[in-house]
């Protein structure tokens, strides 16, 4: 099979089962169903952000009767909420396990964009946008890794690039759709803000699709390292009852071998 026929065809592959029948596989390698289901979930989260985004100003300034300066301390806020949960995540999923996290990430993230469309005063504009960030901050890195989960080593860089191509598509189908229903309804913000909400929570339902390989406990290794010959158990100097003992005298070849067997002891070479 050549390179290009692996790439892009979807490598065919027969498994024959316990019945006889035969399973004929036809995508690549590299497009595992997390890659499927994570990459229509940054679909249509991104096109949901990308429908409100462009009409907080609006809101906070023309609707809300905010300062202009509120535009800048929500979003300052809201971003640095999002940079502060990124690294904290990431270390906390290693530990409990990602999809949990990532199915938390995109619930706070629709969470946050009903408060902002509820709104009737501009801090809930900032609660929203904070709680939205946090989302945010706290999917990226245990969705990354999941994206990787069963991929080979060398179809990341494939993986990476689909994925960020969906998300790309939904951050430009968002703005169409909001103008769409901006003309649709005259103008009015808050129908396109809660039509926004839609897509947000369809993609939260897609997280249950995703699927996380079970990790070993660290409990099993130390018990299958403790139960190996010769292995000492903690707190204890004495080897296993099952190791060998170390037998110093030579062996029967070694001595046949021995260039002074059977010679007196004159001789000068022994």
């Amino acid at each position: 099979m050549t390179p290009t026929t692996a790439r892009w065809s979807v490598r065919i592959a027969a498994r024959v089962r316990a019945r006889g029948t035969i399973r004929i596989v036809t995508r690549p390698e590299w497009m595992t169903r997390n890659v499927q289901v994570l990459s229509a979930v940054s679909l249509m989260q991104d096109a949901a952000s990308e429908m409100l985004y462009p009409l907080l100003p609006v809101l906070l300034t023309s609707v809300l009767g905010a300062p202009a300066a509120v535009v800048g301390l929500v979003e300052g806020l809201a971003e640095g909420a999002a940079a502060l949960m990124k690294y904290l995540s990431g270390r906390f999923s290693d530990r409990t396990g990602r999809k949990p996290l990532v199915g938390l990430g995109y619930g706070l993230a629709a969470v946050g964009k009903v408060v902002v469309a509820a709104s009737a005063i501009w801090p809930f504009v900032l609660v929203g946008r904070v709680v939205d960030r946090i989302g945010k901050g706290i999917r990226g890195a245990p969705r990354d890794a999941l994206l990787a989960d069963g991929v080979p080593t060398p179809e990341l860089g494939r993986v990476f690039g689909f994925h960020r191509t969906a998300d790309t598509l939904g951050a430009v189908i968002g703005p169409l759709v909001g103008l769409a229903v901006l003309a649709w309804t005259g103008g009015n913000i808050r129908v396109a803000l809660w039509i926004a909400v839609i897509p947000a929570f369809l993609s939260v339902a897609l997280v249950g699709l995703v699927h996380e390989s079970k990790r070993p406990a660290a409990a099993s290794t130390q018990a299958a390292t403790s139960s190996e010959p010769g292995a000492t158990h903690p707190g204890s100097t004495k080897p296993s009852s099952t190791a060998r003992p170390i037998d110093a005298s030579p062996s029967a070849a070694a001595v046949a071998r021995h260039p002074c067997r059977g010679a007196s002891r004159a001789s000068w070479r022994c």
